[in-house]
Order: structure tokens, then C-alpha cells, then sequence
């Protein structure tokens, strides 16, 4: 239970090393150990979500729509229990004051690229894994919504005992002090610079 940071400047390779862990790689040498064991990759999928960088979201539907049609493909439950859980799920992701507002709507531009940041993760969090990982869940936003999502992520992991593993460009001093781990990685470059 925790969160991971793996942050590094573009081309390290922090994308690359997210889609291995979720499976949507293959390494090309080495095992993923999980608690030790080596893992299969659809024994992995089952516990984890996986959250890309790109929002793969129908625009067309609404913000409650698209959490409901995401549950009803991975949840086996009934519809008064699928809806009871997309309405608690939005309510702790922030998103139940623009419930019933398409997801590709320009019509609320002060909460859209944080709000559809929020779906996706909603989208892949509603069957509850116990391992999310998110490719640059902050790209786009201003600090306040980065923090905003961080903050977010980290009450998932302490009050769910989820692990969270993200991968961020440039943290800031207040995302960073939020972070229980950071992994970094470089592209093998020599950067100068001053203080």
C-alpha cells in the first residue's frame, strides 16, 4: 500500500517501463516479481488497472454513462448495485457535480482536462484493483489540479490499500512531498545546470 513516483525526463523510458508492469509489453529479458513470485500477466490484469497517458473516453457520453458502461463490462453485479456503485465512485473522485455532462463537452472548460483526467482513472478503478498504474496522470493540468489528483490518488491508496505507481515529468515540491517513493530514471545524458 502506497504510491510510487517514477519521474524522469522524456525519452527515459517511464511510459515504456508502466506498459511492461500492465502487461501491454513484453520485456525483452528479465521476470515482473510481485512479493517475490514471478507473475503471469492476465493473473496481474486482474488485480491492477491501468490508466494510459491518451484519455480513451467516448465523447459523447456522459461522465456517469461512461463510468456505468465501464462497470457493467468488468463488474458481474446487478443494476441497482452497478449504479449505487458508479454513484459512490464519482463522489469520491470529485465528479458528481458534472455527473450528467459529456465527457467531450467544451461547455465546462474550467473542469475538463481535470475532469476527464478523473473518469479515466474512474474508468479503470471501478472494479477495484489493488494495483493502479497511471501514465502522467498530470500532464496538462496547472499545479493545482496536478495536487488536486495527487492528493486524490493518495487517499485511494490509504484509505483502499492500493499501490499506486504513476509516472510524472516534473513534480513539484508540493506533489512530491505527497510521495512515499521516487524511482529515477535517465536517459543516459549528462544535464549542467546551476542552482
Amino acid at each position: 500500500m502506497g504510491n510510487l513516483a517514477i519521474v524522469g525526463p522524456s525519452g527515459a523510458g517511464k511510459s515504456s517501463l508502466l506498459e511492461i508492469l500492465a502487461g501491454k509489453l513484453t520485456p525483452q529479458a528479465g521476470s515482473i516479481l510481485i512479493n517475490g513470485n514471478v507473475t503471469e500477466t492476465a493473473n496481474f490484469n486482474k488485480i491492477s488497472g491501468f490508466v494510459t497517458q491518451k484519455d480513451m473516453l467516448f465523447p459523447l457520453l456522459t461522465v456517469e454513462e461512461t463510468l456505468m458502461f465501464s462497470a457493467k463490462l468488468r463488474l458481474k453485479l446487478p443494476p441497482s448495485e452497478l449504479s449505487s456503485k458508479v454513484k459512490s465512485l464519482m463522489q469520491e473522485l470529485g465528479l458528481d457535480h458534472v455527473a450528467n455532462t459529456r465527457v467531450g463537452n467544451d461547455g465546462y472548460a474550467e473542469y475538463l482536462e481535470e475532469s476527464a483526467g478523473r473518469v479515466s482513472i474512474g474508468v479503470d478503478v471501478i472494479h477495484d484493483p489493488k494495483v493502479l498504474i497511471l501514465d502522467e496522470p498530470t500532464s496538462g493540468l496547472d499545479s493545482t489540479s496536478a495536487l488536486q489528483i495527487i492528493d486524490m490518488l493518495k487517499n485511494m491508496a490509504e484509505t483502499r490499500g492500493r499501490t499506486i505507481i504513476l509516472s510524472i515529468h516534473q513534480p513539484g515540491f508540493r506533489i512530491v512531498k505527497q510521495i512515499n517513493s521516487i524511482l529515477l530514471l535517465s536517459n543516459g545524458k549528462v544535464h549542467h545546470g546551476t542552482v
